[in-house]
């Protein structure tokens, strides 16, 4: 088995020589994060213009029962996004607290979860 390890330690990627030697997990870390990020700001971005866009309906309606429910339902839908992403925005930050990784990715958490961990003694003071 040794001599396996030996005969392949001279091998190489041409195309990519550094494959496998550099810190990968806080990459995938990076990018997801990343993409969590541009998800929420096209979310917001949405809600946003769809509320806009459901108040201007909302104002040139003239009377208009139908086209009236359809912006207001459009409005609620809008703020029904907005709720829910928080909501998610909120999950995410909870579990990345409780599974310990670092909040780099844009906005800090403003809420910090200290959880106790085993072994470790309940602490009096606050």
């Amino acid at each position: 088995m040794t001599g396996l390890l030996v005969a392949t330690a001279g091998i190489t990627n041409p195309v990519l020589p550094t494959l496998g030697q550099g810190p990968g997990l806080p990459i995938v870390g990076n990018i997801v994060s990343g993409l969590i990020g541009i998800f929420m700001l096209i979310g917001l971005i949405m809600a946003f213009f769809h509320l806009i866009f459901g108040a201007i309906r909302w104002i040139t309606a003239s009377g208009d029962k139908t086209q009236l429910q359809n912006a207001q339902e459009r409005m609620t839908q809008a703020i029904v996004g907005l709720i829910l992403l928080a909501a998610v925005w909120a999950i995410v930050v909870m579990a990345s607290n409780f599974l310990g990784f670092q909040q780099d990715a844009g906005v800090k958490s403003p809420i910090k979860f200290i959880l106790p961990q085993l072994g470790q003694p309940k602490s009096t003071t606050p």
